[in-house]
């Protein structure tokens, strides 16, 4: 599905909830209560990208917030290769020369469009997308890994996706053109190595990545917390 009629859809929705809104008399009511069982699946969207940004309006209509409010895009993402790619649309996203002792350690690869982001686990993990205005808290303790680096975004839309997806079905954002920083949380490693090839079965042992962006001047990539697996 084209990301205009994806516009033109949430639009509709909108209004929709607006109208109702207008005729809600319970002030206890959340609003737009219930939109999240609205929410299409990838089969039903046809298109896994769409079905995660509709997802997300839907979310946000339930907990009633307003549309400047950030909404995390949650997806669930193969991790092939060990890795989770971040890439200005128009990007190459060439890693070739990119992976060393040390930046695997690191868990980022990083070229001025494109950042790959190491993983522990080489199965499906749990991305949450946060497009924000400025720069987040600093939650680092609720993490295992977080690494922070900038990333050229000339064309003004940010892609995530797998390593070996297809491009053109990735899911995708907009943002303001030129330097952004991106922060990648990780979470839960521990339990997703133990259960390896098998983690992705469970939300207790599948590992989360949660991706923040927000716009900011170029800066050199900053290890903020380092995750050492312990040896077996």
């Amino acid at each position: 599905m084209d990301p205009v009629a994806v516009g033109n859809i949430q639009d509709g929705l909108r209004s929709a909830v607006g109208e109702l809104r207008e005729f809600a008399t319970d002030t206890s009511a959340v609003a737009g209560g219930g939109m999240s069982q609205l929410a299409p699946t990838g089969m039903e969207a046809g298109h896994p990208a769409v079905a995660a940004a509709l997802e997300g309006f839907c979310e946000r209509g339930d907990s009633g917030s307003s549309d400047d409010a950030p909404v995390a895009t949650n997806l669930e993402l193969f991790a092939d290769y060990h890795q989770i790619h971040v890439m200005d649309e128009e990007s190459e996203g060439d890693f070739g020369d990119v992976w060393t002792e040390q930046t695997v350690l690191d868990g980022l690869g990083a070229t001025d469009g494109a950042l790959a982001i190491g993983t522990a686990v080489n199965v499906t993990v749990a991305v949450s997308v946060h497009v924000l205005a400025e720069q987040p808290a600093d939650d680092t303790e609720d993490f295992d890994h977080v690494i922070e680096a900038s990333l050229h975004l000339a064309s003004g839309r940010l892609v995530v996706m797998g390593c070996t997806d297809y491009l053109p079905d990735a899911a995708r954002f907009d943002m303001p053109a030129g330097w952004i920083r991106v922060r990648a949380s990780r979470q839960n490693l521990a339990a997703a190595v133990d259960a390896d090839v098998d983690s992705s079965e469970s939300p207790e042992t599948t590992e989360q990545l949660r991706l923040q962006a927000w716009p900011a001047l170029f800066s050199a990539p900053h290890i903020i917390k380092r995750w050492v697996q312990p040896e077996t």
